[in-house]
């Protein structure tokens, strides 16, 4: 019998029906692919936005990884040749099982509670952990934030860095007395370079002297960069010397490693890079960069989406960029509706009911009249009634952020031009740059010692963080 490491993670009321969704994906990359419910259908290659059930799998293949959304606790990031099914187990929540490979689950604003074989691990809001499955162990390990590990003998707190066994009958405290580095050379002083932070001066560290980024340690952004790889800066909170784990193919065993005070600097190329900061023995923050090739020359749409779904009793799902999407509702084959009554459009979303009345058997719904989220809807005329159907609303997490129509480097001096999405923040080097009524920006900038260059910072509600290197021709 194969004993399958599980990792339990209570979800309140998302998990209730199996038909319920309990997680989609947001974010792919390389060979990722689905398997529904029955452990010996086939593996399809999984899409953006696709959702999950219980009973259904996700797996990752070399040099692969996903980023999952959990239903209203988070999201759950899977590393290359990993192995996840979600199942339920009766008096419990939704069950993940970690079948092989590794996974960080991250919690979203409010607490989030893992049940494991040897007690409930609660994660706080905004905490993250990770949890590998290698070998019939499975570690628990906690990065951002604290766990509260409710175990046999008493409940114990668990400080970032700290790594736990999850065995059959409780949990194994791992020795934390040595380094977190322990077998990697340390940086001598020949590997010690600047890269400077752009409000307090120097920065240093092994890696590239001059950068193109720099961001405060504990921050995930995604770095759009017209020429990667991309040399970015760190800035540490460490009072003396500090180090940057950036994770191997393999995760932190085959970490590059750099040291400095105040901040280190590192080269990213294309993918994405999970890292750590440690000051001394404990790790201060964790985060995750994704590097895209993109120089955003494409202009943001200016209209919304439009797109015709038909009552045929399905579950659809529409994924909208910078705008909600224009809906084109129909009810194919209709019966001939009596000219005094007409047809009745109903439409349920969040425990609400609206009805439209209407003289065709269609009814267009402008943008934003539907919001995000999902929605069940269906025609009657004359006392019949056409199929019910689910329509989901989603973020696209691929959309673009941001249009950069020109860059202009000279004497030292960058200015942009460009675009954002309506609900964006946009700042560059830490200066906040004004939006027009058309979401269009200009702002300027020098390039100070130990830069190659800048970059635009864009936060955007839906998809994060965002950081776009302007680099000239």
């Amino acid at each position: 019998m194969k004993l399958v490491p599980v990792l339990v993670i209570l979800v309140a009321s998302a998990c209730a029906k199996s038909q319920a969704s309990v997680a989609s994906v947001v974010e792919l990359e390389g060979t990722v692919e689905s398997q529904r419910a029955d452990p010996n259908a086939a593996w399809t290659a999984a899409t953006r936005g696709e959702r999950y059930r219980i009973g259904d799998a996700v797996r990752t293949a070399v040099g692969a990884r996903a980023r999952l959304r959990l239903a209203r606790s988070g999201t759950l990031d899977l590393d290359p040749e990993t192995v996840v099914r979600f199942q339920r187990t009766a008096g419990r929540g939704l069950d993940i099982g970690v079948e092989s490979g590794a996974v960080e689950i991250e919690a979203a604003d409010a607490e989030l509670v893992l049940e494991t074989e040897a007690g409930a691990a609660r994660i706080s809001g905004r905490g993250r952990a990770r949890v590998t499955a290698r070998g019939g162990e499975t570690h628990l390990e906690v990065l951002v934030g604290t766990i509260v590990l409710e175990a046999e003998g008493g409940a114990r707190t668990l400080a970032p860095g700290t790594r736990v066994e999850i065995a059959m009958g409780g949990v194994i405290l791992e020795d934390d007395s040595r380094p977190r580095d322990a077998g990697l050379d340390a940086p001598t002083s020949a590997d010690v370079v600047a890269a400077p932070d752009p409000d307090a001066g120097a920065l240093e560290g092994a890696g590239p002297g001059q950068v193109d980024v720099v961001v405060r340690s504990g921050e995930s952004a995604v770095l759009h960069d017209p020429r990667p790889p991309t040399a970015v800066g760190v800035i540490m909170k460490c009072q003396g010397h500090g180090r940057l784990e950036v994770a191997g193919r393999d995760g932190w065993k085959q970490a590059t490693v750099t040291a400095g005070s105040g901040g280190v600097s590192a080269w990213l190329d294309v993918g994405s890079h999970r890292y750590r900061v440690h000051c001394g023995d404990q790790v201060e923050a964790s985060g995750k960069f994704v590097v895209r090739r993109d120089a955003a020359a494409k202009e943001l749409p200016s209209r919304p989406p439009r797109n015709v779904v038909d009552a045929d009793g399905r579950r659809y799902t529409v994924l909208y960029q910078n705008r909600l999407p224009e809906l084109i509702l129909r009810w194919p084959d209709a019966p001939q509706a009596s000219t005094d009554s007409g047809y009745v459009l109903h439409v349920a979303s969040a425990g609400k009911e609206r009805s439209f009345e209407v003289r065709a058997a269609r009814h267009t719904l402008r943008s934003g009249e539907l919001g995000e989220g999902e929605h069940r809807w269906w025609f009657e005329a004359d006392g019949q009634r056409s199929p019910a159907t689910i329509l989901v609303i989603d973020f696209d997490n691929a959309a673009a952020t941001a249009y950069i129509r020109r860059v202009e480097i000279a004497a030292d001096i960058v200015r942009v031009d460009g675009a954002a999405v309506a609900d964006a923040t946009v700042s560059l080097e830490g200066d906040a740059v004004t939006l027009d009524a058309q979401h269009r920006f200009t702002a300027s900038g020098q390039i100070t010692s130990g830069r190659r260059t800048l970059a635009l910072r864009i936060v955007a509600h839906e998809s994060g963080v965002h950081y776009y290197v302007l680099r000239g021709d």
